[in-house]
């Protein structure tokens, strides 16, 4: 038996945690303010596949802009998701940065107040880069690792 744990992102639940073993003791790095809903799929060794109830957790809101990025590390070819509550909506300046600082990338998005969720597709090699964002002056930077 297999199990992963997912997180509702964008309308669906997408696997955020793959655990080596049966042990799913785990903390989410990157809760949005507001309402987190997980869920366990559980892959049986007949084929089989269950999900568990879904949990729900509300975590209050404790900054006017925060920054996360999953999954990490991200299988190479995958997309990069990114989350990011705006305390009110406006631009975002997204930037992808190589482990030496160099910008490789350069997206504005524009957000709405709340939770959003940002999908981007990158065509990067194996190793360590950065994703920095700005928000009304407000600088995030958060790492992820590109595996192969």
């Amino acid at each position: 038996q297999k199990m992963e744990v997912e997180k509702y992102l964008s309308n669906e639940f997408q696997t955020i945690h793959s655990p080596d073993n049966q042990d799913v003791r785990w903390l989410d790095p990157s809760p949005f303010s507001g309402s987190n809903r997980y869920r366990l799929k559980i892959y049986w060794a007949d084929g089989s596949t269950q999900y568990s109830n879904q949990q729900e957790i509300f975590r209050e809101h404790t900054e006017n802009f925060e920054l996360s990025v999953f999954p990490n590390p991200v299988k190479k070819g995958n997309p990069v998701s990114m989350s990011c509550f705006l305390e009110e909506s406006g631009v975002v300046n997204i930037f992808l940065l190589d482990i030496t600082g160099k910008e490789l990338t350069e997206y504005h998005y524009l957000g709405n107040e709340g939770n959003n969720h940002i999908s981007l597709n990158f065509d990067l090699s194996g190793g360590v880069y950065f994703v920095k964002a700005i928000y009304q002056g407000k600088a995030k930077v958060s790492p992820f690792v590109v595996g192969d």
